[in-house]
């Protein structure tokens, strides 16, 4: 909840949801409500799936706050831009790779993929991960092969608001998840620069207004 104060200045309030008052339902196969699981480094974190109706789209949504997970993996998802380095990337593997796990889980088959802004960037791993195992291609064929599905939105035309990750970091948290030196060739600075993953592994790409356009090839 936010409020503005006399001094005009936001103050944002946070509570528990209580989900029997929410709009949302438990994603329920054979009886039991779905989950997938992602890694963070060699820690299994299992993922429940809600859905939504918004009109006529189901929206699905990810929880990682389960009693089969341990108390600080419970709270990964618990706030927006909360937490330090460790927890946002917690948080865009929920996002990307528990996204594209559970449409898998789901039965859903996108022909293309839009990643607006780079919180979901990591769909672009975990797709090419999934395609190597199926192929048997090796991680860079894989990541030029699913690149004709993804669309990339970028939103914020300022540096500071893009993600960046040192390495020890990312390969502490994502473990064997993918090749790190495909991954430092793509992403080619000192830390991961989760923008210009999706920049260089999208087919095509757009800001939201002629300004931004303007602005953003300073920034990258």
């Amino acid at each position: 909840t936010q409020s503005i104060d006399a001094e005009g200045n936001q103050h944002a309030t946070y509570s528990d949801n209580d989900f029997g008052d929410l709009p949302i339902t438990p994603v329920v196969r054979d009886g039991k409500s779905m989950e997938v699981t992602v890694e963070f480094g060699e820690q299994d974190v299992h993922v429940k799936l809600w859905q939504a109706a918004v009109g006529r789209v189901t929206l699905y949504l990810l929880d990682t706050d389960l009693e089969s997970n341990r108390p600080e993996d419970r709270a990964t998802a618990h706030r927006l831009y909360g937490g330090d380095r460790a927890t946002r990337i917690q948080q865009e593997i929920v996002l990307g790779v528990g996204g594209v796990r559970a449409l898998r889980e789901l039965g859903i088959r996108p022909t293309t993929w839009h990643i607006n802004e780079g919180h979901a960037a990591f769909v672009i791993l975990e797709r090419a991960r999934q395609r190597m195992e199926r192929q048997r291609l090796s991680f860079r064929e894989a990541l030029w092969a699913t690149r004709a599905g993804n669309v990339f939105t970028t939103h914020t035309p300022v540096e500071a608001g893009h993600d960046k990750f040192p390495y020890p970091l990312v390969k502490q948290v994502l473990g064997e998840l993918i090749p790190f030196d495909v991954l430092k060739d793509i992403a080619v600075r000192d830390s991961l620069h989760i923008t210009l993953l999706a920049l260089h592994l999208s087919q095509y790409v757009n800001d939201v207004a002629k300004k931004h356009r303007d602005d953003s090839p300073h920034i990258f």
